[in-house]
């Protein structure tokens, strides 16, 4: 009788772009090496390890000279433009690591796991949709194909695949002829207008919450937490807050270290 293999699962990053033609200004860089140097030097009990994908010769010496191992996807830092397709580049990250991996969860930098992983993580993520994230609301919209709710998307800091062909849909999306209409750049614009096809447009907070929310990720973004994460941030195991929701301890670390030189 056959033996069944279990599932590969794991936690990846990514870190793309170049300093020189960041479209958000030498400040939002710098705040990323910051961020990427907290991670790796001061790394979480709860996720002992995870993957990093990386783009550019330069990010991978900088990342591996941080003392982590990491992936090296293409030596181009970018392989679309950084300004107008930004984080299209995290695609090309999270296709790779749909090779490698069953199912994965993609982190941002600045998302931490604050209390340890539940024993049924997994498990629980089994029962919704092959792609999850939270639900975020910005203040204006990303969305024009939506009469209403344009600026409601799934947050991109976290993010749970457990279909291998999503990234590339994510990226096919991008290829369309509308693709131009449909995307500001951003991968959260991307996944909003896939989680409309699957559910054939729009259905309104709810159905996005019965298919497509994690229970895990308590998430502050533009200075608004969504209604949804109150009502359940006890049980949530992750936050993604720009250090606002880190605990003081963490926060404390992070605005101390010495920022390691890049390049």
């Amino acid at each position: 009788m056959p033996v069944s293999t279990p599932p590969k699962r794991g936690f990846v990053r990514q870190f793309y772009g170049a300093p020189q033609d960041h479209p958000y200004g030498e400040q939002r860089w710098k705040n990323l090496l910051h961020e990427i140097q907290y991670a790796i030097t001061h790394p979480s009990p709860h996720i002992p390890n995870y993957t990093i994908y990386v783009l550019g010769k330069e990010n991978h010496r900088y990342v591996e000279g941080l003392g982590a191992q990491a992936v090296l996807v293409d030596p181009r830092p970018f392989l679309y433009p950084l300004r107008g397709q930004l984080h299209r580049n995290r695609l090309t990250c999270l296709q790779m690591a749909a090779k490698d991996f069953d199912e994965f969860v993609s982190l941002d930098w600045d998302c931490h796991p604050f209390i340890p992983i539940p024993d049924n993580f997994w498990e629980r993520l089994a029962q919704k949709n092959a792609f999850q994230a939270p639900l975020t609301r910005y203040r204006y919209s990303k969305c024009p194909w939506r009469k209403v709710d344009g600026g409601l998307v799934p947050n991109a800091s976290w993010m749970y695949f457990r279909d291998p062909t999503i990234p590339q849909q994510f990226n096919e999306i991008y290829e369309a002829s509308q693709a131009q209409t449909l995307s500001d750049g951003s991968e959260e614009t991307v996944a909003a207008y896939w989680t409309d096809q699957q559910l054939g447009g729009w259905q309104g907070t709810e159905a996005y919450f019965q298919h497509f929310e994690t229970p895990f990720i308590l998430t502050q973004f533009s200075r608004t937490i969504f209604p949804h994460h109150l009502e359940t941030g006890k049980h949530r195991v992750f936050c993604h807050s720009h250090e606002w929701l880190i605990e003081k301890r963490q926060a404390r670390l992070m605005k101390s270290i010495r920022e390691k030189p890049y390049g």
